[in-house]
């Protein structure tokens, strides 16, 4: 059986639901707190156990659609098929869902409920796209991931 791998050709990202196009990637970082556990009588520690999952922080990287003249940034035709949800709407909404989804299979990988914008940087430099990275904190979703075989899939 060959090994399916999700890759930035097969890879989605949602944001409540709505697939954010023009996305040139994504990083989840999900910490957690753990403490080694000892007993008395031994030297080393005997587990180590969790103690909490910290917030998760989500990193998106995008290009800047221009398209006249003046150098512009106007709303992308993803945009007007509502496939792509403006940037604005985005930022200031109350709750924020955010999911890595692989498009062939629909398959969940990564999700991240309950997210607030956290920051935003612009970049242009010479014979470059314009590009911004949008950062977001929220919780992340443990059962994303986790496949019919017990396995992790991020």
């Amino acid at each position: 059986m060959k090994p399916q791998l999700l890759s930035g050709a097969r890879g989605q990202l949602k944001i409540n639901g709505k697939v954010l196009a023009m996305v040139t990637d994504v990083s989840i970082d999900a910490p957690a707190s753990v403490r080694a556990v000892h007993t008395f009588g031994s030297v080393s520690a005997r587990s180590v156990e969790p103690l909490q999952a910290g917030p998760c922080s989500v990193s998106i990287g995008r290009v800047i659609p221009l398209n006249n003249q003046k150098g512009e940034a106007v709303e992308s035709s993803a945009i007007a098929m509502n496939i792509e949800p403006t940037i604005q709407a985005m930022l200031t909404a109350e709750d924020i869902t955010v999911e890595l989804v692989d498009k062939i299979t629909g398959k969940t990988y990564a999700s991240v409920l309950n997210c607030r914008f956290a920051g935003r940087s612009m970049s242009v430099s010479a014979g470059n796209l314009a590009s911004e990275r949008i950062s977001l904190m929220g919780i992340y979703d443990s059962a994303s991931g986790n496949t019919t075989d017990g396995s992790i899939g991020l």
